[in-house]
């Protein structure tokens, strides 16, 4: 199958893009104190700046501010956009544009400075929403495989493997020539643009181009309904039927959304903490997210193992705890210069976690929802992972503005683990929910041959 080929190609890239990114934002905060004078205050280890960037913002909430913007617009455009995936023949071009419009932000991003801070900062937003619409359409291809959950969950664990091996070689690669040409923060995300670039000219054009093929549209634009309109009542009608239907997918999508928005404004809120509160390089930046990506590669393996052995609703719960707490420790234990080393420590924890939750969550969604719109549920999917995303973010960035200790601020993304955790023990059994999904699924089938079998005889 080329589209199988096409995943593996598109997260390979994906990999480049997110490595260039982590050194790309560290960058945008120096920058940030740079614009606000912070640079050319004489403060202690434990005094923080009080200037604001265009008089708005502390550099500090930069990167979260961005965050929450780029979580709210995808969020927004997200029914659109799968109202042209699904009922369009446009699949392949949505992802496609989307890509290539990545790709030229990037190449303009080469020329980051502080007279280009402004523009660097649109970018940086462009590219996040960009993102998330090639996200939506690559995983789009995903139903068309056909899968049973073990096959699904080696499938989705070999291929985050693939990216997370790719990020590990794209950190160290980056780091090397830093040090080697001694570029300071700048520097290095010029570094990391210079790489990251052709290395998506490569994987992503060549995915779009030759791997991922056209699909004919799903379903037709209801009469009188426009693409827009039609986007949204699809997923007003997939929410209602998901409520109606499949009350443990509903449950299991409410505590996803929890998740994922503590999962994802981590990347964020633990970029600015280490800046900030440790006093850390971008190089040193990345060789934590450099520990977080080499024991990613085993998380994701060890998804496969937990999963089989305690099914993957059970291993889902048991990795949302174990983020939680070590967050939660974390917070209390990183408070300074003098003990900065220890998020060494963390991250290895934390990349075991990351590279354990998605190969599980995609096994657990994929194989309780029902079949015969999985394009519509996937893009469902896509929109649950990042709806909430704004909200974590929003709170650390609320508080960060407000003068709360930052520490305080890091330690406020459990409640969203927690309430992830407290939520899916409301579901039913694993083995129940998937029984169910796949009555429903036989039914429906059923009655679809049934249909079939009287047009036919009609004729």
């Amino acid at each position: 199958i080329p589209e199988a080929s096409g995943i593996y190609l598109y997260n390979i890239g994906e990999g480049f893009f997110i490595t260039g990114s982590v050194y790309f934002s560290t960058a945008l905060l120096y920058l940030g104190d740079e614009v606000a004078g912070c640079n050319d205050l004489d403060l202690d280890d434990d005094e923080e700046c009080d200037l604001k960037v265009w008089g708005l913002l502390k550099p500090t909430s930069l990167a979260t501010t961005s965050a929450i913007i780029v979580s709210l617009c995808s969020s927004l455009a997200m029914p659109l956009i799968g109202a042209v995936i699904d009922h369009t023949r446009h699949r392949k071009s949505v992802g496609k544009y989307a890509s290539y419009c990545i790709i030229a932000f990037n190449a303009i991003a080469i020329s980051i400075c502080e007279e280009t801070f402004e523009l660097m900062m649109v970018l940086f937003l462009l590219g996040g929403f960009c993102f998330a619409i090639v996200s939506c359409a690559s995983n789009a291809y995903l139903p068309d495989f056909k899968m049973n959950h073990e096959e699904m969950g080696r499938f989705s664990a070999s291929y985050y493997t693939v990216r997370f091996t790719v990020m590990v070689f794209c950190l160290l690669f980056i780091t090397a020539l830093s040090v080697l040409f001694d570029a300071g923060d700048v520097g290095t995300a010029r570094i990391g643009q210079i790489v990251v670039v052709p290395a998506l000219l490569i994987c992503w054009v060549y995915a779009w181009e030759f791997l991922f093929m056209g699909r004919p549209k799903l379903h037709d634009v209801p009469e009188g309904d426009s693409l827009l309109s039609t986007g949204f009542r699809s997923a007003i009608r997939t929410a209602v039927n998901i409520h109606r239907y499949f009350p443990d997918l509903k449950i299991f999508i409410y505590s996803l959304m929890l998740y994922s928005a503590a999962a994802s404004s981590l990347v964020a809120v633990s970029s600015t903490y280490m800046k900030d509160q440790l006093d850390m390089s971008s190089i040193e930046i990345g060789m934590v997210f450099l520990v977080v990506l080499l024991f990613a590669v085993p998380g994701s393996i060890l998804s496969k193992h937990l999963n089989s052995k305690f099914n993957p609703l059970n291993s889902y719960r048991l990795n949302i705890f174990i983020w939680a707490m070590t967050t939660l420790i974390a917070s209390g234990v990183l408070q300074g210069r003098h003990n900065w080393s220890l998020v060494y420590l963390f991250a290895a924890i934390w990349g075991v976690c990351y590279g354990w939750k998605y190969p599980t969550d995609i096994t657990i969604y994929t194989t309780i929802m029902p079949h015969g719109s999985e394009s519509e549920l996937i893009g469902f999917k896509a929109l649950a992972d990042g709806v909430l995303v704004w909200a974590p973010n929003l709170c650390f960035t609320l508080m960060n503005e407000a003068g709360v200790e930052m520490h305080y601020c890091l330690a406020s993304l459990v409640v969203w683990f927690l309430g992830a955790l407290q939520v899916s023990y409301l579901m039913n059994p694993y083995d129940k929910v998937v029984a169910h999904a796949a009555a429903y699924n036989d039914m429906h089938e059923d009655e679809q041959v049934i249909v079939e079998t009287r047009r036919q005889s009609f004729n």
